[in-house]
């Protein structure tokens, strides 16, 4: 089964165990603008970008279709996950996500205003920070200063973590 298949059958489970009802949400995601269905209701009020998207004065208000071109599938689809039932940690797959996936997720969070989940990845960072050394890679620490602002609550952590990490 592929993974555009198992998030379209995980996310169509969801919903009609919670009654939910109302228009929903057409996210394109990545180059190949693969679909993504999320109630409108419940993207608006998790997210301050889908809020403007969805309710001001654009083309999307109307159409309920929102490209992310930029972003990654998987990403997009946790993001649903989360907004559904508050939960990520598994990937489409069923592996619970990595230290670099819920460094990405907290990127796509900020770009999306969803505090509460930025909140809820940076949680689950420092679980694993507690669990063990996280070992964190150049790649990572290049991600994460690239693609956050400075005073970041994620630079901070991964700043926290490096520093304990150096001390014997």
């Amino acid at each position: 089964m592929s993974s555009s298949t198992s998030r379209k059958s995980t996310l169509s489970s969801i919903g009609p165990h919670m009654g939910l009802t109302g228009p929903v949400a057409t996210i394109l995601v990545g180059p190949a603008e693969e679909s993504i269905f999320i109630h409108r209701n419940l993207l608006t009020s998790k997210s301050a970008f889908f809020n403007a998207a969805l309710a001001g004065p654009w083309a999307e208000s109307t159409t309920g279709v929102v490209r992310l071109s930029e972003e990654d599938p998987e990403l997009v689809s946790l993001y649903a996950s989360w907004i559904y039932n508050h939960e990520w940690a598994k990937d489409a797959d069923g592996k619970e996500a990595t230290f670099d996936t819920c460094c990405r997720l907290y990127v796509l969070a900020d770009k999306l205003g969803s505090e509460a989940l930025q909140n809820a990845a940076i949680d689950r960072l420092r679980e694993y920070g507690m669990r063990s050394q996280v070992g964190l890679s150049v790649n990572t620490i290049s991600f994460i200063y690239g693609a956050t602002l400075p005073g970041s609550v994620l630079r901070k952590l991964v700043t926290d973590m490096l520093a304990w990490e150096m001390n014997p």
